[in-house]
């Protein structure tokens, strides 16, 4: 099953955000940060990427946003921290910062136990095989463990480092690299939150998988409201007896860096 090629999940009034018009957001907000592709194609190239198993034809097929092959798309076979599982599959674009798409094979049992929601906490993750090769260096030293393959990882998941080491996993010139941080939702109000792409609900009867959807690979913005897209991000908000709107800038108070190009 694949699921967010060319609409992003959405909730509420307005329409549902495209790959085109996500990248027309991103424009328009006048938010760049330059990814380092040659950096971040050499990080794509340790992950896993053999499970066929989440494809109904032949695996890994091209989206709406780039070709088959491009250096800015990272097919992940996603995994929890060092586990070797497949979880599901996902498309990463690592020059906008958002799936492409995901994949992933679900069985559901009628009688079967359910596990509630998990903590929101678990956004509070990066894909630690998509970071740079100094905290992987770092993390071998200490831990003794090569994490170049690991999937979505949190503190808890590494043995104890120094701190300057941890802050890597949250800073944008660490982690942040080349893929989005919770942090990027930062601010956003009204205007955008984490949308899953293989939803959280499907997977209640498979904690592991539950959980594993919490991962910005299986993330984009979800419009709250409606968006126009004009010279400016307008997003516009509506109560019974008002009507207002606020433009989506690099500003404290506004979305900080989900954005980012």
């Amino acid at each position: 099953m694949l699921k967010g090629d060319l609409k992003l999940k959405h909730r509420g009034r307005g329409p549902p955000t495209t790959g085109k018009k996500l990248r027309e957001l991103r424009e328009l907000a006048g938010l760049t940060q330059e990814v380092p592709e040659q950096e971040c194609a050499n990080l794509c190239s340790y992950q896993n990427s053999n499970c066929r198993q989440f494809f109904a034809g032949s695996p890994w097929p091209a989206s709406s946003y780039t070709t088959v092959g491009s250096r800015h798309s990272c097919p992940v076979c996603q995994t929890t921290a060092g586990e070797g599982t497949p979880l599901y599959a996902a498309v990463y674009n690592m020059h906008y910062r958002v799936p492409e798409y995901t994949a992933s094979a679900i069985t559901r049992d009628p009688d079967g136990e359910t596990y509630d929601r998990p903590d929101s906490d678990l956004w509070y993750r990066a894909q630690l095989g998509l970071c740079p090769t100094d905290l992987h260096e770092a993390i071998e030293d200490d831990c003794d463990n090569d994490t170049a393959t690991w999937g979505i990882t949190g503190r808890d998941d590494l043995c104890p480092l120094p701190s300057d080491v941890t802050d890597m996993l949250w800073r944008y010139d660490g982690c942040g690299k080349c893929q989005s941080l919770s942090g990027d939702y930062s601010g956003c109000g009204y205007y955008f939150n984490r949308g899953h792409l293989n939803p959280n609900s499907i997977n209640n009867q498979q904690q592991d998988v539950q959980e594993g959807t919490f991962s910005l690979l299986n993330s984009a913005p979800q419009v709250r409201q409606s968006v126009t897209i004009a010279t400016t991000v307008t997003i516009a908000t509506q109560t019974p007896s008002t009507t207002s709107s606020r433009t989506c800038r690099r500003e404290p108070s506004a979305c900080s860096t989900q954005l980012r190009r």
